[in-house]
């Protein structure tokens, strides 16, 4: 049998019956949650106590739903969940023009108001007519995917650990943001993500630390930032993803966020 291949089963929901159906992933529902914090956090909290009965896709669209790029703050958002998305233990699934700013929907089977449906009748949907992506959108950010995938590679063994005790949430100074750490059990490293929602305005993202001396690095802007009397904070600016490598310094004593959730 090939191990690389996998049985998947369209089901928007993460229980024991496709495991015994004997399929070998979902859909999910993240491409329902992706823009909503809330559900985003509550999945976290989800993966860390109890884990998924099998994985999903990791995407924040598919061929019947809105388009990441329709959604508040167009590419950027894209931007920011597939960071959200490439630190998750689960399938990376690029829907085709995800990567290029597409906002026409092929299909609107799931996910969208009546008024949204008249929109788009069946002539001008792809799954029904003639179509093409938009190749000249000058909101192109293929290098950036690149990026956080190449990113991802390099940590592949603390990302795909699927152990719940692998992904810790974290409580944030704000309840528009999302904030995780992948941690390995063998290892020093500590990759933090963490973004700003709906907030049109920047803001800290404050994490409390145990220790006073703690410094993160960031992997998109290299960028480093230290605690200031036990708190970690970063700039974000609406939607921004950050990821990096949180570190202690002249530390004996394990490095941990204080404020999980």
């Amino acid at each position: 049998m090939n191990k690389h291949f996998k049985f998947w089963e369209e089901n928007f929901s993460l229980n024991e019956k496709s495991v015994e159906d004997g399929y070998d992933a979902v859909v999910g529902y993240l491409p329902f949650d992706a823009h909503i914090p809330q559900k985003l956090n509550d999945l976290l909290k989800r993966l860390a106590s109890e884990g998924s009965p099998l994985p999903f896709f990791a995407t924040a669209e598919t061929h019947n739903t809105p388009r990441a790029a329709s959604r508040a703050y167009g590419v950027k958002f894209s931007k920011f969940i597939w960071t959200f998305n490439c630190f998750l233990p689960e399938i990376l699934f690029i829907h085709s023009g995800y990567e290029l700013g597409e906002s026409v929907p092929v299909n609107t089977g799931l996910g969208f108001t009546p008024e949204e449906q008249s929109k788009y009748p069946a002539e001008k949907l792809p799954l029904f007519s003639e179509a093409e992506l938009c190749w000249s959108n000058k909101e192109q950010w293929t290098e950036y995917l690149r990026k956080i995938v190449d990113i991802r590679n390099q940590y592949l063994e603390i990302i795909e650990n699927t152990s719940p005790n692998s992904i810790i949430p974290l409580q944030t100074s704000s309840d528009e943001c999302v904030a995780f750490l992948r941690i390995s059990a063998d290892k020093t490293l500590v990759v933090l993500f963490a973004g700003s929602m709906k907030q049109e305005k920047a803001i800290n993202l404050e994490i409390s630390m145990n220790s006073e001396f703690a410094k993160f690095f960031s992997f998109i802007s290299g960028k480093s930032f230290e605690t200031e009397d036990g708190i970690l904070k970063i700039p974000l600016e609406p939607f921004q993803a950050v990821c990096g490598e949180l570190v202690q310094m002249n530390v004996s004593t394990p490095l941990m966020p204080a404020n999980q959730l």
